[in-house]
């Protein structure tokens, strides 16, 4: 008996060292939301995201925020289908277009990292169908390594099937490839974005393993990283589940449904589909192996060699299979995708070990870094000085929120919205439907109760005077006036 109670103390005692790790970055991970700066700024980030929804720029948009290997943030807005009225959430079903050459690009290097390919072999060492005609008589022939860099010169696609809807079969593609497939630039000699070069290295994916582009992708990473909601192919049962992919926004403010798409023999460079939460995982995988520099899946040093630079113009940082997006002192770690009714983004400021996945279910949606109402890009903006912030200082007590919370809430009238909200230890007014709320903030100081001075805004506003909120017999909030002829009615 005695013998008995030692082994379920032992037992409890294995347990409890298994678990503490896990309970106690759960603990730093609820820590950190709950700091002040970064509440906040997530605060901000629901308030643009839903003003989006709300005026239409997109029907819907789930976004991941994961931080040094953790999920901190997962969020939905709108519908993942507006007819059915079915919340956008983390776990809606997206096409991740070409995220999906992120997929092919490690598919490749775990072949390399167990010597059964070079990444300098020319391709038709392996697909012996293909016959490429140099673009110069002298030129090399094309390597692994040029089409995972899209450096080979080959042509961007190989039929009209963006516009037609209609993907090639196997059949069809070796077929189209003895006439249309071609080399527009030499080797090596410039940066020239290729689908045609990823759906060749699906194929040379299933050359060298022996089994197919799907079977190798959910063998060797998508099971692995538990991505139980990502699909390489998507049978009728999947497609079901999927949100619904939207056309661009017209003239008279609808959105042209678009039915189920089968990429086909085109899957390698844009088939997938998964969720915010499944990205997540994947993100988290890159961070364990650029952090804790341990095998799993891939080499880590094969990671990083993905995320080096391999070639760059004027304009492009690529690595394989990834991107560079640099912005100031930080490089951001991309991968766009864009398909019929999708735009999806993953992003990774590795010095910052900080990620972002961003999907919507819209063509128009603004997803990647560098556009002007880019939702990855704010997140970065908005969110990494608020982590580095808390990162330092731990969990602080938000008595600002606390002393100024009446007031926060979105406002309106004919002109416009604002927002008013406690942002970054100050009290702030913001206009939520903007490109960056942050850009023009009026900035508040405290006068009196419900008295503040503007000590800082845009031209031709009231800079200097004086914001007063009003109140209604039960004492709440319900507008305020900026200036004296600037007022604005609580919507909520």
């Amino acid at each position: 008996m005695k013998q008995r109670r030692a082994n379920e103390v032992l037992i409890g005692c294995m347990f409890w060292f298994m678990l503490s790790p896990f309970v106690s970055i759960g603990q730093q991970t609820q820590t950190i939301t709950n700091n002040p700066n970064v509440a906040s700024n997530l605060q901000l980030l629901d308030a643009w995201l839903q003003t989006q929804v709300r005026y239409g720029k997109t029907p819907g948009v789930s976004v991941g925020i994961v931080y040094n290997g953790q999920l901190i943030y997962q969020k939905g807005f709108g519908y993942a289908d507006t007819e059915k009225k079915i919340p956008s959430t983390p776990d809606s079903r997206y096409r991740i277009a070409s995220q999906t050459k992120l997929f092919t690009a490690i598919g490749i290097m775990i072949l390399r990292d167990e010597g059964k390919l070079s990444l300098d072999d020319p391709i038709e060492k392996y697909l012996s169908w293909l016959k490429l005609k140099p673009f110069n008589e002298n030129d090399p022939p094309v390597t692994v390594r040029q089409l995972l860099s899209h450096s080979s010169g080959l042509s961007r696609d190989i039929e009209e099937h963006w516009t037609g809807f209609q993907f090639p079969t196997k059949e069809e593609f070796r077929q189209l490839a003895k006439t249309n497939l071609r080399l527009v630039y030499s080797p090596n000699s410039k940066w020239k974005y290729s689908n045609n070069g990823y759906i060749l290295l699906g194929d040379i994916i299933e050359a060298v393993s022996g089994k197919s582009y799907e079977s190798f992708i959910n063998e060797k990473i998508v099971l692995p990283l538990n991505m139980s909601s990502t699909s390489v192919t998507q049978d009728k049962t999947y497609q079901a589940t999927l949100a619904v992919g939207y056309g661009r926004k017209l003239p008279d403010n609808s959105r042209q449904k678009i039915e189920y798409i089968d990429a086909k023999a085109t899957a390698a460079m844009c088939g997938m589909a998964s969720s915010v939460t499944d990205l997540a995982k994947f993100v988290a995988w890159q961070m364990r192996l650029l952090y804790e520099n341990k095998t799993e899946i891939l080499k880590p040093n094969s990671l990083k060699e993905m995320q080096w630079i391999q070639f760059m113009d004027e304009e492009t940082r690529c690595g394989l299979g990834f991107e560079i997006y640099h912005k100031g002192n930080d490089n951001l770690i991309c991968k766009g995708g864009s398909y019929p009714g999708y735009r999806t983004c993953s992003a990774i400021n590795s010095a910052e070990k900080i990620g972002v996945i961003v999907c919507i279910n819209a063509a128009d949606g603004e997803t990647y870094p560098g556009t002007a109402w880019s939702i990855s890009e704010r997140i970065f903006d908005w969110i990494t000085p608020s982590l580095k912030s808390a990162a330092g200082n731990g969990s602080l007590q938000n008595t600002g929120l606390i002393k100024y919370q009446d007031y926060e809430g979105l406002y309106g009238n004919i002109w416009n919205e604002s927002y008013v909200i406690f942002l970054d230890g100050k009290l702030e007014i913001v206009n939520p439907n903007t490109p960056d709320p942050k850009s023009s903030v009026w900035l508040l100081e405290p006068i009196a109760v419900d008295r503040f001075r503007i000590i800082s805004s845009p031209r031709f506003t009231a800079v200097g005077e004086e914001v007063v909120f009003n109140r209604n017999s039960q004492g709440k909030v319900n507008g305020y006036l900026a200036g004296d002829g600037w007022g604005s009615v609580k919507i909520e």
